[in-house]
């Protein structure tokens, strides 16, 4: 899955998942000078199999990202490569009736 983002300042952010849940974001802007990429893989890296993935940045900090995974019935938000918390649900996440949103507090 590929999501494109204003990341504001006239730079683009540009994040992909693949189905086992390794996330990479890219900072693109028209310079070759201020870009900025990261990876970060999920916790179980290498268990189970791959399935329905999806991504949502936040849209108040444009390193911090959710990525959701059908199979392993997770959401993992990472902060440029840290993980920072994961969440767990009980059923498995469909991309149809899941979603997922930043909200400030």
């Amino acid at each position: 899955m590929l999501h494109l983002q204003d990341g504001g300042s006239g730079c683009l952010i540009l994040g992909s998942v693949d189905s086992y849940g390794h996330l990479i974001v890219s900072k693109l802007d028209n310079s070759d000078v201020d870009r900025l990429t990261f990876s970060a893989l999920p916790r179980d890296c290498g268990v189970g199999e791959g399935g329905w993935a999806g991504l949502c940045f936040s849209p108040s900090q444009w390193s911090t990202a959710a990525v959701t995974r059908s199979f392993c019935k997770s959401i993992e938000v990472c902060d440029q490569d840290i993980h920072f918390q994961t969440i767990h649900t009980l059923q498995e996440l469909y991309r149809n009736i899941c979603s997922f949103s930043f909200s400030r507090v």
